[in-house]
């Protein structure tokens, strides 16, 4: 096997540093109930529930053979149809290290003998070679790799659901205003920030801010900023607004009788608050109440707060 570029490659800078001439794909059902995931940083492994038994995630063994848990699919593919597939242009990347759980592999081979593979976890987007590299793969290209399966024959997206599904934690990981984790599910960043509005000293929320080209402004960051450095005088309006609310709902909720404002606190806090990437669109601040289903939410912009 030829020598890589060290550090993180995308598929297809991985491809390019590898010569051969004929492609392998292969796929397998995973049973998420039966198994489990221990993320051990430098490599992953995957246990059988019922006996605990150390399973093999990657489609190479230990010897480099072929996993036998792996099916091939056994019509051909060309050397440029899975070319085209990481060449595409590309734009959200999802993050590349959050408990792997392989459901797919492509093999790279010259002639008979294998020369490089990629792992890949639908699921989460997530790929990595075969040394356990992780190779960044693109929404637009795991679109492209499913399309390509489904053209064989393998669906695996019948149940798919956004990625987000499964990283909606990450964001307790980072802090605003310092570092910020891309939701490439939804194209915003996320931080949590130690917001002071509706409760006493500060409580943890979720931040989200909509990329602007891949990025954030720091416009963005300075209108949270100023926000939360007017929370004393909203935490005013907003107390009066969700008393008025907490009395009108009360005897739907059969929520108890309040002597003091301060109360609130109890029922509500802040869960959210999501920051455009237009300037003049409104800060969005969600809450969880008493109604666990819809919450409350309140748009902030230029000082001003609008109760929806």
């Amino acid at each position: 096997m030829c020598s890589l570029p060290k550090g993180h490659m995308k598929a297809s800078t991985y491809i390019q540093h590898i010569q051969f001439n004929k492609v392998r794909l292969f796929h397998r059902k995973y049973q998420y109930h039966e198994s489990y995931i221990l993320d051990k940083g430098e490599r992953s492994e995957w246990v059988r529930s019922s006996d605990e038994k150390l399973l093999i995630n990657s489609i190479l063994d230990h010897n480099g053979d072929i996993n036998p848990s792996f099916v091939e699919i056994t019509t051909p593919v060309d050397v440029q149809q899975i070319q085209s597939v990481f060449d595409i242009a590309s734009v959200r990347y999802f993050p590349g290290g959050k408990y792997p759980c392989f459901d797919a592999a492509i093999i790279f081979a010259q002639d008979s003998q294998v020369v490089g593979g990629i792992d890949v976890d639908f699921r989460n987007r997530i790929a990595r070679t075969t040394e356990n590299d992780i190779v960044p793969v693109s929404h637009e290209e795991m679109d492209a790799l499913l399309n390509l399966y489904a053209s064989l024959g393998v669906r695996k997206s019948d149940h798919y659901l956004p990625p987000s599904i499964a990283t909606n934690g990450y964001w307790m990981h980072y802090r605003f205003p310092f570092e910020f984790f891309y939701n490439a599910a939804f194209n915003t960043f996320e931080a949590g920030i130690n917001t002071t509005l509706m409760c006493v000293n500060f409580k943890l929320a979720r931040l989200d801010v909509e990329s602007i080209d891949n990025r954030i402004t720091k416009e963005q960051i300075s209108r949270v900023h100023e926000m939360e450095s007017q929370s004393h005088r909203l935490n005013a309006l907003l107390k009066a607004y969700l008393w008025e609310l907490y009395q009108l709902h009360k005897p739907d909720y059969e929520l108890p009788e309040l002597t003091d404002a301060e109360q609130l606190y109890f029922f509500v806090e802040v869960s959210s608050i999501y920051v455009p990437d237009k300037e003049e669109g409104p800060i969005s601040i969600s809450f969880r109440t008493w109604d666990e289903e819809h919450g409350c939410t309140v748009q902030y912009r230029n000082g001003e707060l609008k109760f929806e």
